[in-house]
């Protein structure tokens, strides 16, 4: 009876055994296969805030065209107000209405499942959670330029210039046919001398959208360093 017992302890031990090994086992895989996916969702965010990047540099810059536009109607209004002229380029990047609309995939799909556990740097985890109410701000701003433009400003335009140079000039200056061709695909090489109304309230619309881009840029500077961190933790999160 004793050896029984003692086989029937032993063989309980085996099974136990046998069960916490599975366990640890499973365990160390789920571990494993956490850390490769949290490897995989970094860089997939890096290469998608460095897209962002690109996409906000590329906004901010034509936001700064509009404002050297917005300024040269300005000038020429002041300097020849009985009969102000500028070429139709220019008066086209009047009602340019550039837009970041970056690719954020991975990011939504992290905060909708709320695993920030996967991102082990606290700071890290606390920016992106804020990312996209950054991003929403800007986009706000940038929707407000484009209802004063499209509401606004091109119906004043259209009852006072001729629009086919102007809107010409517009197709051409956009990023996938930026001064090659008119929205009939062919060349475009003159480049019209516009005659600008010369009302007060021409120029208040030429300030009011001077203001708007330049309320647009001056945030949008303080999005870049928000976003110009979180490339970097992504950077370090990935090469660590």
């Amino acid at each position: 009876m004793g050896l029984s017992l003692r086989r029937a302890t032993l063989e309980m031990f085996v099974i136990v055994g046998s069960i916490l090994l599975a366990f640890g086992l499973d365990a160390g895989w789920d571990a494993h296969q956490r850390q490769a996916d949290a490897e995989d969702l970094l860089t997939d965010l890096l290469a998608e805030f460095e897209e962002t990047a690109t996409e906000l540099e590329r906004a901010v810059v034509r936001n700064q065209e509009v404002i050297t536009a917005a300024t040269e109607i300005l000038a020429q209004l002041t300097r020849s107000p009985a009969n102000p002229e500028v070429a139709a380029s220019t008066l086209a990047k009047l009602i340019l209405v550039p837009t970041t609309d970056p690719r954020r995939g991975n990011l939504d799909a992290l905060v909708a499942s709320g695993d920030f556990g996967l991102v082990s740097l606290r700071h890290l985890r606390g920016s992106l959670a804020d990312w996209p109410a950054a991003l929403r701000d800007l986009q706000e701003e940038e929707l407000d330029a484009r209802v004063f433009v499209q509401t606004t400003l091109i119906p004043f335009l259209a009852n006072a210039v001729e629009l086919q140079p102007i809107f010409a000039w517009r197709l051409a200056a956009t990023p996938s046919n930026r001064g090659v061709t008119d929205i009939d695909g062919t060349e475009l090489s003159d480049d019209p001398m516009i005659r600008l109304p010369s009302d007060r309230q021409f120029s208040n619309l030429v300030a009011t959208r001077r203001y708007l881009s330049q309320f647009t840029v001056s945030n949008a500077g303080t999005v870049q360093e928000e976003l110009e961190a979180i490339v970097r933790a992504l950077r370090e999160a990935v090469t660590n």
